[in-house]
């Protein structure tokens, strides 16, 4: 169906992007050192859309007032720590592979 062609296609542009991002990950290795890479990436993908979330849908953010302290250290745990980690040890293990 014509879902099906329009989920194939995403996907596919997914592919393509996530393949891009490695060799800049790879071709900037000379240019900004691991650490201004992720935050780079950081910037892009966690920055950009938390500011248009908030000027688009700031009732979405309203969630946050409900949540318990248990809940909200599980939230910044996993949206800090471990994107963080993940984003360093992505761009460590990147950049050491050879170039094939």
């Amino acid at each position: 169906s014509s879902y099906d062609a329009i989920g194939c296609s995403l996907q596919f542009l997914s592919m393509c992007f996530s393949a891009m991002a490695r060799l800049l990950m790879k071709r900037t290795e000379h240019i900004l050192s691991r650490d201004e890479a992720v935050q780079a990436n950081n910037i892009c993908n966690c920055l950009f859309p938390l500011l248009y979330t908030l000027l688009t849908n700031p009732g979405g953010w309203m969630a946050f007032t409900t949540m318990t302290a248990y809940s909200l250290f599980a939230w910044f745990t996993i949206a800090v720590v471990v994107y963080t980690l993940g984003s360093t040890g992505q761009m460590s293990l990147v950049r050491s592979m050879d170039p094939g």
